[in-house]
């Protein structure tokens, strides 16, 4: 069964905020329960900052980022808070070892269960990614492998008669629950004149909707 993938930027976080003194981070949950809301994760670690000065405001940014994309994915999930705290422990271990040496798995999905079950943070570029993630599927990566095949005759020991480029596009994508899983799907060559095609014209759209935004002064976050 593919394991829970966390992006690179969160795992920072979640293995600062791991981390922390016991004392540091129960005084973090008891701030945080005086209702954080700010528009970026950088403005609620400087309203934070005045009242936890022990955290640096770099690890609290990444902190703050960490602890609202967990809640989000809790919420997005529908798994029990205990399981999603293994599932994060395995990831960590698995993808950032060297972040969480030395610190216990108990440890690790305590603290993620504290955060769960606890108040939200309300960061607006939170709840704008949350939007983006209610979708069945979301984007990771993108690959093109390109190979030749062969046609041979009957007798395969001769020589092959014709040739042929393929090209294999393989999508990288998490779906609604944060795994990460892949397909492919194979391209000619006017295949990939017909994609190139269609994303030029997605940009073009995006500049055009960027444009009316602007006029309608709405704050577009992407």
């Amino acid at each position: 069964m593919p394991r829970l993938s966390i992006p690179e930027r969160f795992r920072v976080g979640i293995a600062a905020f791991v981390a922390l003194p016991e004392e540091a981070f129960a005084e973090l949950l008891k701030v945080i329960e005086e209702n954080i809301s700010a528009e970026t994760a950088e403005l609620a670690a400087a309203q934070i900052l005045e009242r936890l000065p022990s955290i640096p405001k770099s690890d609290l940014t990444k902190i703050i980022n960490a602890m609202a994309s967990l809640q989000s994915l809790n919420e997005r999930s529908h798994v029990p808070a205990p399981v999603l705290a293994e599932d994060v422990a395995d990831s960590l271990n698995q993808d950032s070892a060297d972040r969480v040496k030395g610190i216990s798995r108990d440890v690790i999905t305590s603290r993620v269960e504290q955060i769960v079950n606890g108040k939200d943070i309300n960061i607006t570029t939170a709840k704008i990614a949350e939007i983006q993630m209610e979708i069945e599927r979301s984007f990771c990566r993108a690959r093109i492998l390109t190979d030749v095949r062969a046609a041979f005759s009957d007798d395969a020991s001769e020589p092959p008669r014709g040739m042929t480029l393929l090209h294999t596009l393989q999508i990288g994508y998490h779906d609604d629950t944060g795994l990460h899983k892949e397909f492919y799907v194979t391209l000619e060559s006017d295949d990939l004149k017909e994609l190139k095609e269609a994303i030029e014209r997605a940009e073009r759209k995006k500049k055009t909707l960027e444009e009316l935004l602007a006029k309608a002064d709405c704050k577009l976050f992407e």
